[in-house]
């Protein structure tokens, strides 16, 4: 093992960089999906996450070993929504702690078809149903006003999306 490496998984390790100052080190980047349809609806996640409760995310996951970026967001956008990507864009690199934390995660738009107003899907990595919704981008502003959006992934790359040339 690693000198200074206190904890190790098969996701992460941390690292003691000083006696009082940890650093998590990911071992497998990720990926996050702003799915999206010609009329500007974006399509996201209500799900349950047990350390918070039930919230609004975009797809998100880890890229796997063999993947590349792109093909790791399009396959977490299938699999957490059964939605096939028409044409993806990278929007960018989100560090979600450039202090403590070392992780490369990249955000994709991805276009998809217009697909109904809500629905559910089973997601078979994760064996669970998810609520998956159609918003418009107040009904999104609205949700992070009311805290209804709070996962650091999500809030950076609707932000990314929303500043990008073409979604102004």
């Amino acid at each position: 093992m690693e000198k200074d490496i206190i904890y190790s998984n098969e996701f992460l390790a941390i690292k003691m960089i000083n006696p009082n100052y940890p650093f998590l080190i990911m071992k497998k980047n990720g990926a996050v999906t702003v799915p999206y349809d010609s009329e500007g609806n974006i399509y996201m996640l209500h799900k349950d996450r047990p350390n918070i409760g039930i919230y609004y995310e975009l797809p998100r996951g880890f890229v796997e070993n063999d993947e590349d970026f792109v093909s790791g967001a399009v396959r977490e956008l299938l699999e957490e929504t059964g939605m096939e990507c028409i044409k993806h864009e990278y929007l960018g690199e989100i560090q979600p702690d450039t202090g403590i934390i070392s992780n490369k995660v990249k955000a994709y738009e991805m276009l998809i078809d217009n697909h109904k107003k809500h629905y559910t899907h089973y997601d078979k990595a994760d064996k669970e149903l998810v609520k998956v919704v159609k918003l418009t981008k107040d009904e999104v502003e609205k949700l992070i006003l009311n805290k209804e959006i709070v996962c650091g992934y999500t809030l950076s790359a609707l932000n990314l999306f929303w500043i990008s040339e073409k979604h102004k």
